[in-house]
C-alpha cells in the first residue's frame, strides 16, 4: 500500500520518505531515522525492522544515496552521521577553517569557502 513505502519513526509519531532516512538531518523526534546507518546506503536496507525501498530517481539526485557516498562522517551542520562522497567538491563533513580555507574530512581543501 501507499503508506508502507514510508519509514515509521520508532516512537510512531510520524512517517517519512525513505530518502530522508540516514541523510544527516533529524526527521524523527527520537532520531530513529539517523540511528544505525551504514555507508554506502543501499536499496532494501533494513533499519529498525523496516525495509527501506527507494526509486531509481532517489539515487540519482540525492548525494547521500549515491553509490560513491562511501565515507561515514559527522555532518557539517547537523552534527549527525551522514554518508558522503569524498572528493566530489561538496563539503558535507565536519572539518576546520584556517586562514580562509575550509578543510573538511571528505574534501581535502576548498579554497576561499567564505568569500
Amino acid at each position: 500500500s501507499f503508506t508502507e513505502k514510508y519509514f515509521l519513526c520508532e516512537d510512531k509519531t510520524r512517517k517519512i520518505h525513505p530518502a530522508l532516512v540516514c541523510d544527516g538531518q533529524k526527521n524523527c523526534a527520537d532520531l530513529s531515522d539517523e540511528s544505525g546507518c551504514d555507508c554506502p546506503r543501499r536499496n532494501n536496507t533494513v533499519l529498525g525492522n523496516q525495509t527501506l525501498r527507494l526509486e531509481t530517481e532517489d539515487f540519482l539526485y540525492l548525494h547521500h544515496l549515491k553509490t560513491s557516498a562511501i565515507f561515514k562522517c559527522t555532518h557539517i551542520f547537523s552534527g549527525l552521521n551522514v554518508c558522503s562522497t569524498p572528493g566530489d567538491g561538496q563539503p558535507e563533513c565536519s572539518g576546520t577553517f584556517k586562514e580562509g580555507v575550509w578543510e573538511s574530512k571528505d574534501e581535502v581543501k576548498i579554497d576561499h569557502f567564505w568569500r
